[in-house]
Order: C-alpha cells, then structure tokens, then sequence
C-alpha cells in the first residue's frame, strides 16, 4: 500500500523480523520531497515506527496502549484534527489508521446493539485474540448463538469505525478542505467467520475472505463521482494512483499502476494479483489470482462457478494451473530492492502484537 511493492521485495516481514528496505522508498518519503507536510495517527503494532513505516512522516504517532479495548478510529482522528488545526498546512498527506475492526472485539453497546442476534451467549462480552485462539484450537466449545455474537460483534467494531470516518469527513468540509482533496479509503485484510474452518482470524491463509477489501475513492471536485468499477485491482496500485492524480513522478520499480487510466475509461490493466503471507518459509506463502481463476497452495479455483474456493479444479484443468504458477515464479523473481534490515522488536511492540493475536 505504501511502497507500491509485494512484501518479497518490500522486504518489512514480522515473521523474519525485518524491516522495509532502504531502497524501497514509502509513499510519504516521495510526498514529503515534494513539499507535503506528512503526518499520522495509527495504532502501532504491525505498523510500528521500528519497521520503517515512519520514513518520511513529519510526525509518527502511534496508539501507547497494548490492550486494545478502548483503540478507536475516532482518537486517530480527532488527533488528526488536532494537527490540521495546528498546523494548517496548504499541502499535506495525512495517514490514519486503526485496529479498531480487528480483534479483540468490543463494540460500544449501541454501536453493537443494531447488529446483535443472539439473547443468550457464553463466551465473554470481551472478545479477545486469545479468547478466539482457544475457540479456533477446539479448547473452548461455542453455540451457533457464542458464533453470531462474535460476527454481530465485528460489525459493531465497523459500525463504530464509521462514526470516526464521518467526524474527519465532516471536519474536512467544514474547514474547506473536502472538495480539493483525494481521500482514499481501505483496508489492509478481511476476516474469516468460518468459510475455511476459522473464526475471527486471519494471516494464516490467503483465501478471498481474507484478500477482497473495500477500496472508496474520492477524486478531487468530484470527478467521476459514483463511478462503480468491477475491475480487480490491488492495494499496490494505491500508491501510483496518489502520484499520478498529483503529478508526481513514480519510482520505476514500482511494482503496482495508477488506476487513474481505469477510472477514466482507458488504459490496459494488469488482471494478475499476487497475495503473500508473513512467514518464515521459503518461499512465501503466495497467492495469484484473476477476475475467474485463482491459484493457492497447488489448488485452482474457479471463482466464477465458485466463489467461495472449496473445489479444487487443478487435476481437471492442470494446464491453467501450470501457467498461474509460472506468472508467479516470474512475478517473484522480480525483487528491485535490496532485503530489509533485521530487527528485534521492541517489547512494548511484542506486547502490542500479542494482544492483536500476531504473537502467541
């Protein structure tokens, strides 16, 4: 999302306790040489300063606590506001981010309250990593109630996250802001709720559940306001997309494209997208996949037949399985940066990472 690149060639992987490389330069970095004022308010963990993410950020804040109950969008964004306000720059690239719809779960009542279905539950109110690690290991039995409950209960997070994105999106227009900015809204991962045998996790597979993400654009002055695309496309394709709508030269080794040409109506895309998984393995657990076939761990899936992967398809039509593979054999040999240092992380990060359920 940030450097354009696959984390094979990025290099910043938890599992191998490395950082983005020096040679892979970060969508801030390539703002702030060109006169952005750069900021933002996240919630540490993965994205710690210590991996690299901070390069080129004026200034860096993220979440101090490691329970994560009471992490909410809203706090990054009123301290987002806090510096607009401050600071009032006239051209600035701001980065805000949130494990709020992220496990451990705990919606405010009434943002939970419109979603939950079930009357009777037995899990706790609290729904933390470890409490779903020792569902998902079989320790502790769930009803289809304690199951509902926990789905209700994300939704509740989501809920709440929306009520932080229209706080920034109404202070954007009541300080005049809104019409002139590009604001592009993500995610980094979805979740599973049972589709492959897990509940409330994700990071261990790179089935569609855990790789399709929302992505909302909004051009300035409302060009192409509306504009519905079913295109696939991917999240290294962000960062060209937010050079080229700024008329900012992009680095050549840059592995994604601006989707400008595809918002405007023109332009060949690429139909390959490639998904990788933190890990210590060699190679990384990866992932191809087209707007009809997907190749993951040896399996083909149709996706238009279907959709939620269970068929294996690679005996029946092993020639597209054996092309998939090769473009990404190709795809992967392509490493334009150096790897990232090695780090140790930091322990109040550990600590972090144990709460979100990365470390256990």
């Amino acid at each position: 999302m940030l450097t354009a690149l696959l984390p094979v060639q990025h290099g910043a992987l938890f599992a191998r306790k490395s950082a983005i490389s020096s040679g892979a330069p970060t969508l801030a970095e390539l703002l702030k040489a060109q006169g952005y004022s750069t900021a933002s308010f996240n919630g540490g963990g993965q994205i710690s300063a210590q991996f690299g993410f901070s390069r080129g950020f004026d200034i860096y804040q993220s979440y101090a606590g490691t329970d994560y109950q009471h992490e909410r969008f809203i706090e990054r964004v009123k301290e987002a506001i806090a510096w607009l306000e401050e600071r009032s720059p006239e051209k600035f690239f701001l980065f805000l981010h949130s494990y709020e719809v992220h496990s451990p779960y705990a919606p405010a009542d009434h943002y939970l309250a419109p979603f939950q279905r079930a009357a009777h539950i037995t899990i706790p109110r609290f729904i933390t990593a470890d409490l779903l690690d020792r569902i998902n290991r079989k320790h502790i039995k769930i009803s289809e109630a304690d199951h509902l409950f926990i789905v209700d209960s994300y939704d509740g997070e989501i809920r709440s996250m929306d009520h932080g994105w229209q706080v920034l999106i109404d202070f954007l227009k009541a300080s005049g802001r809104y019409e002139q900015s590009l604001i592009i809204f993500t995610s980094d991962h979805g979740e599973e709720f049972g589709e492959h045998g897990k509940i409330g996790l994700h990071s261990h597979t790179l089935y569609d559940e855990l790789l399709k993400l929302p992505l909302i654009i909004k051009l300035p002055y409302e060009r192409h306001a509306g504009l519905e695309l079913a295109s696939q496309v991917r999240s290294i394709d962000i960062a060209p997309t937010v050079l080229d709508m700024l008329a900012v030269p992009q680095p050549k080794h840059f592995a994604g494209q601006s989707l400008l040409q595809l918002i405007e109506g023109g332009g060949d895309f690429n139909p390959f997208a490639v998904s990788q998984r933190d890990s210590k393995r060699e190679p990384l657990p990866t992932s191809i996949r087209t707007a009809r076939w997907k190749l993951y761990k040896g399996k083909l899936f149709d996706l238009e037949r279907d959709p939620t992967e269970q068929l294996n398809l690679a005996k029946q039509m092993p020639q597209v399985a054996f092309e998939l593979q090769e473009r990404i054999d190709r795809i992967l040999r392509l490493s334009p940066v150096s790897p990232g240092g090695r780090l140790e992380p930091h322990s109040h990060t550990l600590r972090q990472l144990k709460t979100l359920g990365y470390v256990n």
